[in-house]
């Protein structure tokens, strides 16, 4: 979440109805040389995120998007020195109760706290 004027809502979670998938297509099924595949950077991936995930999430109104688990931890949860802890993602305390409370399904591969120490195969 980056506000009220703002809602992210994590893509796997993504489900519209009809309006909500015009609004997807219309967006998102662009040609693949598209400036929002940005061709002269390096970054790939943040761009698409940038472009294909921010900017999406700005097309819908707020007040018509809804989600299973809130991704902004409350007041409680917060560190004042550590302000960019926010959401689930970074606020470890936050993710865990979600985890524990409400059967929150997700954890980041790129944060050790969430996958622990397991092996790959």
């Amino acid at each position: 979440s980056y506000g009220p004027e703002e809602y992210w809502m994590e893509s796997i979670y993504r489900g519209f109805d009809q309006e909500g998938m015009g609004i997807f297509r219309q967006h998102s099924c662009v040609s693949e040389d598209h400036p929002f595949f940005c061709p002269t950077e390096n970054d790939y991936k943040a761009c698409i995120i940038n472009n294909f995930e921010h900017d999406l999430a700005m097309k819908y109104p707020c007040d018509k998007v809804l989600g299973l688990y809130p991704s902004d931890a409350p007041e409680p949860l917060l560190f004042k020195k550590e302000v960019w802890r926010t959401t689930w993602i970074k606020n470890l305390r936050y993710w865990r109760m979600l985890v524990e409370y409400m059967g929150f399904p997700i954890a980041k591969v790129n944060e050790p706290e969430q996958i622990g120490d397991w092996e790959y195969e």
